[in-house]
């Protein structure tokens, strides 16, 4: 087993999808041509997500 360092930095969640300050911490992204990422989202008090949609779904895990 190999374990290597994202080399993918945090981003402000896009304002058409959140609002308040959101994170995102991209961690694991398969290669083309899939659509498979992980990524944990952190919300800063009174920020939520908005109201969207994922065309080919998506799954969430809350912690």
């Amino acid at each position: 087993m190999q374990i290597t360092r994202s080399s993918m930095d945090t981003v402000r969640g896009p304002a058409d999808r959140f609002t308040g300050d959101v994170r995102i911490d991209a961690v694991a992204a398969a290669p083309r041509p899939s659509r498979v990422t992980a990524d944990p989202v952190h919300f800063t008090p009174g920020a939520r997500t908005r109201w969207h949609r994922h065309p080919l779904s998506q799954t969430v895990l809350v912690t």
